[in-house]
């Protein structure tokens, strides 16, 4: 049993997309339900809608309207905001490919 774990066996970060609101070219907010512990700089890897491959960061995580958490626990939700290049682009072909009830698998940042 692992003291870093708590006996629970490690999982990468996680998350289902309940929402999505593109915020400019390169910025893309979702409200997410977390499924396994999400911290910022989390790595999400998505394609566009062209079905190329497009890196995403974790930026924010916004709990509620005032209050910023640099992690994310299972089952809480929040409002992730994620960068990348071409990340918010809300129509056309190099927009990321993600909608409601997708689940977003991540890679974690190091500590």
């Amino acid at each position: 049993m692992s003291a870093l774990t708590g006996g629970r066996a490690h999982r990468p970060p996680q998350v289902q997309v309940i929402d999505v609101d593109p915020v400019d070219a390169d910025h893309l907010a979702l409200v997410v339900r977390c499924l396994a512990h999400t911290r910022l700089g989390t790595r999400f890897h998505c394609t566009d809608r062209r079905g190329n491959a497009v890196e995403l960061a974790l930026v924010e995580i916004r709990r509620n309207p005032t209050l910023t958490v640099d992690e994310l626990e299972p089952p809480h939700g929040a409002r992730l905001l994620l960068a990348g290049a071409g990340a918010g682009a809300p129509t056309g072909p190099d927009g990321v490919d993600v909608r409601a009830g997708d689940v977003l698998l991540g890679t974690s940042s190091a500590a």
